[in-house]
């Protein structure tokens, strides 16, 4: 990994779970009038995916030496962009009780 990224994100993925186990309530569980996503919450979030899918791989790639390194970075980052959402869509499928993506 040319940019340690692994090591970031990792220790990123279990700082969040630690915290997130910390502050964990069970009496949180009920759920709220005001927990529906807005029409602008949404669009943000969609404008934030494809701003990643065009520039994530060239930010990902920036410090790679230039060549074949750089093409191989740019591949290997769509390839799990890709397989990221393919896994999103199988896990959404099996996790809903009608088997719809939603």
């Amino acid at each position: 990994d040319i940019g340690a990224s692994m090591t970031l994100h990792a220790f990123g993925a279990y700082f969040g779970l630690a915290v997130a186990g910390i502050l964990y309530r069970s009496g949180l569980r009920k759920g709220h009038e005001n927990e529906e996503s807005a029409y602008y919450s949404d669009l943000f979030a969609m404008i934030g995916t494809l701003f990643l899918w065009m520039f994530w791989p060239s930010f990902n790639s920036a410090i790679a030496e230039p060549g074949d390194k750089q093409c191989r970075a740019i591949v290997n980052t769509y390839f799990s962009l890709a397989a990221c959402v393919l896994t999103a869509f199988a896990f959404s499928s099996l996790v809903e009780h009608r088997g719809k993506l939603n």
